[in-house]
């Protein structure tokens, strides 16, 4: 509180002097002002400071405890939604492959299938290509061999007739004769058969046959004499004509051949048969 020598003394001034009011100390002096800025300024006792840094760590520690246990929970969380996200993923990863595995399956099977009926019908073509073949060859044989059956037996057939047969050569002096005698003579599969004949041209007696196997040159001599020479004898045969004498040579190569023997043919034409030589012009001119 103000003294009265604190106030101003009494001015002697005129009365138009500046007057200053007097200070109001009323908040000043209230109690609650200087104990809070006494409080704020003074430092704390250190028994309040022990205590507010312990209330502290407490609280810091339960809020640790409270994220350390939330973070584990969180972690726990997160292990348990990833193994059963993981559980699921396999769950499905496991469906599609046994979905696609079947649909493989039923693919290859559809392939196999169609496949082994490729297969199957390639071969039955092929079968019966092959069939066919055989049938075609087998009818190509028959008639060859139908064929080869029936110009057999037309050959044979051609050459059946009566013809002389040179016989034994009697020599008188120095001349030399030859018997002729008429034999029936015709060709057969084993080879040429001749026999007697009666007065009444028909054949008789034993049938005397000239194999194939035993032929080793056969010839049209001359136009119409056949030669057939043999690996022990030759024969000699007077033909009508010299067409008939080639037919009877060509039809007994031809049947010698049927029966499995290589025998060569000839054919030697008379001097008067052969044509002319054909000079050139300059030659004729000289």
């Amino acid at each position: 509180m103000a003294s009265s020598s604190d106030s101003p003394p009494p001015s002697t001034a005129p009365s138009t002097a500046l007057t200053v009011p007097p200070l109001n100390t009323t908040k000043i002096t209230e109690k609650g002002f200087f104990e809070s800025i006494v409080n704020f300024l003074t430092p704390r006792s250190s028994k309040e400071h022990m205590a507010a840094a312990t209330i502290q760590a407490a609280a810091r520690a339960w809020l640790s405890r409270k994220k350390v246990r939330y973070l584990r929970t969180m972690r726990r969380l997160v292990a348990l939604m990833a193994g059963r996200e993981r559980k699921y993923a396999m769950m499905i990863q496991r469906t599609w492959r046994e979905k696609k595995l079947k649909a493989l399956e039923e693919h290859a099977v559809k392939i196999q299938a169609h496949a082994k009926g490729r297969i199957e019908r390639m071969k039955a073509e092929q079968t019966k290509l092959v069939e066919d073949f055989a049938k075609n060859h087998a009818a190509k044989v028959i008639q060859k061999h139908a064929t080869i059956t029936v110009e057999k037996t037309k050959m044979m057939r051609e050459c059946q007739a009566i013809l002389e047969k040179q016989g034994r050569k009697y020599g008188v002096g120095k001349w030399e004769m030859v018997v002729w005698q008429e034999r029936f003579v015709q060709l057969k599969p084993s080879g040429l058969v001749y026999q007697h004949v009666k007065s009444n041209a028909e054949a008789f007696g034993r049938e005397k046959v000239i194999e194939y196997a035993s032929m080793e040159t056969i010839k049209a001599l001359l136009g119409d004499m056949l030669y057939l020479k043999c690996a022990k004898r030759e024969y000699y045969f007077q033909l009508p004509n010299a067409q008939e004498c080639e037919k009877w040579a060509t039809n007994i190569v031809q049947l010698a051949q049927c029966a499995g023997y290589s025998v060569p043919g000839y054919v030697v034409m008379p001097p008067e048969a052969m044509p002319a030589p054909d000079f050139g012009e300059k030659e004729q001119e000289a």
